[in-house]
């Protein structure tokens, strides 16, 4: 009797837990690439743009006007030309996402070729 109790109970409580889609949890997440982004430490900021990068092209639905915000401060103030390269690349990219339907991003990639395939499209585009 008492197993049935513990999974009646169990399937009662499983009906009350809301399902979240794992772009809640990306969404919650994006403050932290923000504050990643006003770091001092070089590779944090790198890393921080990439995964805006793959955030838009994974959840393009997602409200990136604050990461916009962030990547058009570190296009014009960031520490490196590197930064200030990547975070252009990648404003270009979330401002103009409909451009870049054709890129497809993988998290094991290397950041380095997926920023070149960004160049790459806005020098054919720019061709046009």
């Amino acid at each position: 009797m008492k197993k049935v109790l513990y999974i009646l109970v169990f399937v009662l409580s499983a009906n009350f837990v809301e399902a979240k889609a794992p772009s809640y949890f990306v969404e919650k997440g994006i403050p932290n690439i923000i504050r990643g982004m006003e770091s001092d430490i070089n590779g944090l900021v790198e890393s921080c743009i990439y995964q805006s990068v793959l955030l838009k092209n994974k959840y393009p639905e997602l409200n990136f006007n604050n990461v916009v915000k962030s990547l058009k401060e570190l296009s014009l103030n960031g520490q490196t030309v590197r930064i200030r390269y990547q975070a252009h690349l990648a404003f270009l990219y979330i401002k103009n996402a409909e451009l870049f339907n054709d890129l497809k991003f993988q998290i094991d990639e290397d950041s380095d070729e997926s920023f070149k395939s960004i160049s790459n499209t806005i020098e054919r585009l720019a061709k046009n």
